[in-house]
């Protein structure tokens, strides 16, 4: 089983992000210890830029499924009733 068997069956993570996970994985190892720290700074970087994206989309869209789930909640109750 390969590295891109594993990261493909993950639903969660968009096309970029398990690009990023690939070379993660393919790029340890391969380099000096200078070259190798340079390497994961740099994924740590881009990293850190999508769970920034990842945690203004949350703060976005939050107050809305919020909301549309007390709306729910209200009319399955009206439904009972």
């Amino acid at each position: 089983m390969t590295y891109q068997d594993i990261i493909k069956n993950i639903k969660i993570l968009h096309d970029d992000e398990k690009n990023i996970l690939l070379i993660f994985f393919k790029s340890i190892g391969k380099f000096d210890a200078y070259n190798q720290t340079n390497q994961l700074e740099n994924q740590k970087n881009e990293l850190h830029e999508f769970y920034k994206k990842a945690e203004e989309e949350s703060k976005k869209y939050t107050p809305l499924y919020m909301k549309l789930g007390v709306i729910l909640g209200l009319v399955i109750g009206l439904i009972f009733l």
